[in-house]
């Protein structure tokens, strides 16, 4: 089955992420989004799949696609794979397919999560007639118009990175195609080694895939180095079986109509592994069709790719000797071992061993350090690099027991920890349990055997009893809070002999006292050493009684008043006032220090003195914001309580009267003075509404009357009236209408207002602020400037940069005269260039357009 190349290309860029092949490229993290690449014939049904990598949390998306309708004819979309609900969740726009037009717009059905869909999900097909000719072919884009590209996560705005599909009318066999060579080396063992993977025919090519396999039991994949070609984001290497001998090479030029040519016997890049193999060893390197279908296109279709194999070749190995496989001995037996791999021996070699063996391999071995002399027939003597160590390495076992709560229960368990040995270990109990732990047991003993991986044993014996019980716990908490005189009393029953008692205060008797409030946990030991805990046990201690008075201060003779409020302690309280009254509130007070005594249930009292003064001058602001943003129709009203009148006004703006008025936004401050001379300040804010701002969105007259305007309205005041001319309408969107202009004034509710201009268009009118996508500034009088649509209508601003995001020009009201230079007139070298140009709709709405350009003086 051939894979097509761009599903292809997509699916590797989670490979990359893992294996940093091109990692300093960040926007392969993105979302990524790709139309399949498709050849077919004439008259026959063809699909593009729309596929998406990096495809998480995703709340909403809309874009536009564009084909050309002279070689493809729109039938239906297919496999859809997002999930939807009823009301408008999913829409595609049909109505201009046979324009070569199909807009399509989505939202989540779960805005708090977003949606999430695995890499290389198809999110739809779009599927065709091919109507064009043999040798014909047409993009399906993703665009702009008339529905903009825009995408949202849960954290906003995405950019995502965007791959054209492409449907191919008829093959092509012309020319004698590409082949790839793949050199040949050798290597010793363990060395690495890299491999030039050489082209010829490399020309007009528009994409190469294909696989590479070798033995990867021989050679172990280590790098790709020296890439020669242009990857620009399409050169990709497939690693993910690397493991098993596979890789799989992408290529995409990046110009899918002329392609791309490489100069014959250029290396493009180097494969490197390491040598594993057996010494004396030729490992073939070969180009084939699996999983990747050999596969060399140009535009106009397929052309053969002759494959030239290589190899990697591992020459004689250097006489050696390692350890291969070390077994341990069971404690106080004699069962282990040592098995070693020695490399170029011949049938002469001999073993010496530290032990007096003269085998290769050793059995039978009690603890100790070995080592071994090698000698082949030439005299040659290898050791091992370091004894080999065997070591008694015996397992413990040790157990965590929960005794059964009775007698006649089996509630009781072992839990059973390992340490030593060699895992993995298998369990034998005396009750012919075979699990790690024994569960749901009565009191008794059990014993366990233990056996690891080198069939050492290990047995030991627990004895599970009868638990120890603290029950009937008397807890006498505190009366008053911060006191020290708090009890618990407790039970023991159960185990047996003499308890002994561990407090987590460090008591160490059976029932505590002179406690403060807190929780209290208690270990019991009996006889024969079992233990059990006891709690927590809480000693609660009443919250401290709280005292918050409210004083009314003396502003005429004796009209002071304490207001009290009491919490915590134990209700209800008592009250004695150093003036003798005996209830919560006292009133009619002069200015004085007055104490009160609060007592509540249980005898525990607190304390408060409170002063009531003589009432201060007091100054307060009433505030009527302005109506509308920047106007002057606000005022400030001050308020006056105490003191003596008649009172006097002075205010930050001069005023000196109560009420100022026909004043802005801002802070006003007051001061009011009384007739005997004391005063007092204060400041009022008046805020304003926010701007009313308006902006316009239209569609196309399509020549006719079908054309519309929607005014959309931000800040002020809502709810906003409308009032258009020349049609008179008073509604937020009019329709019907031909190309022109149309005015609509927008007031808000408070009688502010703006004015907004729409342009409507025919829907064959060029879009506004669309650019020359190239230029080609040879004074020769054709196409020499870059051409913005529009700019003559706004006030705007055009700046230039590089691909490296150097500023090189910019104008102020741009009037389509750039050719080529920089700001002092130099001409720019050829290449692509990126515009940004402002546009002032109105003084609060300016818009941003951004494009690309192409410099080309040189056609040759």
């Amino acid at each position: 089955m051939k894979l097509s190349l761009t599903t292809l290309f997509i699916a590797v860029f989670s490979l990359f992420l893992s294996t940093g092949i091109i990692a300093e490229n960040p926007d392969l993290f993105a979302l990524n989004l790709a139309g399949s690449v498709e050849t077919t014939s004439t008259n026959q049904e063809v699909c593009v799949k729309i596929t998406a990598q990096g495809f998480k949390n995703i709340v909403t998306a809309q874009w536009s696609h564009k084909w050309d309708p002279a070689v493809l004819q729109f039938k239906e979309i297919r496999s859809f794979n997002l999930p939807q609900a009823s009301g408008g969740d999913l829409n595609f726009a049909t109505n201009r397919t046979s324009e070569g037009i199909l807009t399509f717009s989505w939202n989540t059905t779960d805005f708090a999560n977003g949606t999430t869909l695995n890499d290389n999900s198809v999110l739809y097909e779009i599927c065709f007639t091919a109507i064009g000719q043999d040798g014909k072919f047409s993009l399906v884009e993703f665009s702009n118009s008339p529905r903009a590209i825009e995408i949202s996560d849960l954290n906003g705005i995405i950019t995502p990175n965007l791959t054209s599909g492409r449907v191919n009318i008829g093959q092509s066999t012309g020319g004698d195609g590409l082949t790839i060579n793949i050199g040949e080396a050798s290597t010793s063992m363990g060395e690495e080694i890299c491999i030039p993977v050489t082209v010829n025919g490399w020309q007009g090519l528009t994409s190469v895939q294909h696989s590479i396999n070798w033995n990867a039991q021989q050679l172990q994949f280590k790098d790709i180095k020296n890439f020669a070609l242009n990857t620009n984001f399409n050169l990709t290497f497939g690693l993910t079986n690397v493991d098993k001998g596979e890789i799989v090479f992408l290529w995409i030029s990046n110009d899918p109509v002329a392609g791309d040519n490489v100069a014959d016997n250029t290396v493009i890049y180097e494969l490197c592994f390491t040598a594993i193999g057996d010494c004396e060893t030729t490992i073939p390197v070969s180009i084939t069709g699996s999983p990747a279908e050999i596969v060399a296109s140009t535009d106009a279709g397929d052309v053969p790719l002759n494959a030239d194999n290589g190899s990697v070749t591992i020459g004689s190995c250097q006489f050696s000797v390692v350890a291969a496989a070390v077994l341990n001995p069971c404690p106080g037996q004699t069962n282990g071992s040592i098995n070693i791999t020695v490399f170029g021996k011949d049938a002469n070699t001999t073993f010496a061993w530290s032990n007096g063996a003269t085998t290769e391999d050793l059995t039978n071995l009690a603890p100790g350090s070995y080592q071994v002399t090698v000698t082949n027939g030439q005299g040659q003597k290898v050791s091992l690099d370091s004894p080999v160590s065997l070591n008694d390495n015996g397992m413990q076992l040790t157990p965590n027991i929960v005794d059964p709560q009775t007698s006649s229960s089996s509630d009781g368990r072992i839990e059973l920890t390992v340490t030593g040995g060699s895992a993995p270990y298998e369990y034998l109990w005396s009750n012919n349990s075979t699990g790690k732990d024994l569960v749901n047991i009565p009191e008794g003993s059990y014993s366990v055997t233990v056996t690891d991986a080198n069939n050492c044993t290990a047995t030991a014996t627990f004895a599970v009893s009868l638990g120890i019980k603290v029950a009937n716990a008397t807890v006498n908490s505190i009366k008053c809070n911060g006191d020290n005189n708090g009890s618990i009393d407790i039970t023991v029953s159960g185990g047996g002999g003499t308890y002994t008692y561990k407090w987590s205060n460090g008591a160490t008797t059976e029932d505590i006292s002179g406690l403060a409030g807190g929780s209290y946990s208690v270990t019991v030991t009996d006889g024969a050493s079992n233990t059990t805990t006891g709690g927590p046990y809480s000693v609660n201690e009443p919250s401290a009684i709280n005292v918050t008075s409210q004083v009314t201060d003396v502003a005429n003779q004796n009209d002071g008043a304490v207001n009290l409020t009491v919490t915590g302690g134990a209700s209800p309280y008592t009250y004695s006032w150093s003036n003798g009254a005996t209830t919560e509130d006292i009133s009619n007070l002069a200015p004085d220090n007055y104490t009160v005594t609060i007592t509540d249930a249980n005898q525990c009292t607190t304390v408060e003195t409170i002063p009531v003064q003589t009432a201060m001058l007091r100054v307060s602001i009433v505030t009527q914001s302005p109506s509308c943003f920047g106007s002057t129709n606000g005022s400030a009203t001050a308020m006056v309580s105490n003191g003596a009148s008649p009172y006097t006004y002075k205010w930050n703006n001069g005023g000196t009267s109560a009420t100022i008025s026909g004043v802005g936004a801002g802070t006003y401050t007051v001061t009011i003075t009384d007739a005997t001379g004391a005063s007092a300040s204060t400041s009022g804010e008046l805020s304003e509404p926010a701007s009313l701002s308006v902006k316009t969105n239209t569609e196309p007259a399509n020549g006719g009357s079908q054309g519309s305007a929607t005014v959309i309205a931000q800040g002020g005041t809502p709810p906003y009236t409308y009032s258009w001319s020349p049609s008179g309408q008073t509604t937020q969107t009019i329709s019907n209408l031909v190309k022109g202009r149309y005015t609509v004034v927008v007031t808000d509710a408070n009688g502010c207002s703006k004015i907004a201009t729409a342009n409507v268009r025919d829907n064959n009118d060029i879009e506004c602020y669309d650019g020359r996508k190239v230029i080609t500034p040879n004074a020769d009088g054709l196409n020499d400037n870059l051409i913005i649509e529009c700019v003559e209508d706004t006030p705007t601003k055009l700046r230039v940069f590089t691909s490296h995001g150097q500023l090189v020009y910019e104008q102020d009201n741009y009037d389509n005269t750039w050719e080529g230079t920089d700001n002092g007139g130099t001409p720019l070298n050829d290449g692509v260039y990126m515009w940004v140009l402002d546009v002032r709709l109105d003084p609060n709405d300016t818009r941003i357009y951004t494009g690309s350009v192409t410099i080309l003086r040189k056609l040759n």
